[in-house]
């Protein structure tokens, strides 16, 4: 398998993650809206620009910064796995339970299962240059 594949899902889902944190810093409304929740105070819409809007510019910076460097590879990776396997469970938890099969959560939770798979999946094939020294 080509690297490049690897550094360029990376970028690509890093981008994703950018541009969705930047939407919830500058339309936070407009973006909470979208599942039907509602800003009502200072204090969850300083909740939204830190956690919807700062957690994932920061993650999606980190998936970049690994995209450009091959020993970065497998740390983001796994990192797409663990964040968005975990999202993608308790979506599918929450779409079972609460019945919310409506186009924004089935979309989401498509995105996040696929992404995750495909991580997993570029992870299983990624070349390790690591040699494991025996003592």
């Amino acid at each position: 398998m080509k690297q490049n594949m690897v550094s360029i899902y990376l970028f690509i889902i890093g981008i994703l993650f950018i541009g969705f944190g930047f939407s919830y810093l500058f339309f936070p409304t407009e973006m909470i809206a979208l599942t039907g929740m509602e800003i009502q105070t200072a204090t969850a819409k300083t909740d939204v620009w830190a956690i919807y809007s700062g957690i994932q510019i920061g993650f999606g910076s980190y998936l970049i910064l690994c995209s450009r460097y091959t020993e970065l590879y497998k740390a983001g990776l796994l990192s797409i796995v663990f964040i968005l396997g975990g999202v993608a469970i308790g979506r599918t938890l929450g779409i079972l339970i609460y019945e919310a099969h409506d186009i924004y959560s089935l979309s989401a939770l498509a995105f996040e299962w696929i992404g995750t798979f495909v991580a997993l999946w570029l992870n299983a094939r990624l070349k390790t240059d690591v040699s494991i020294k025996k003592s």
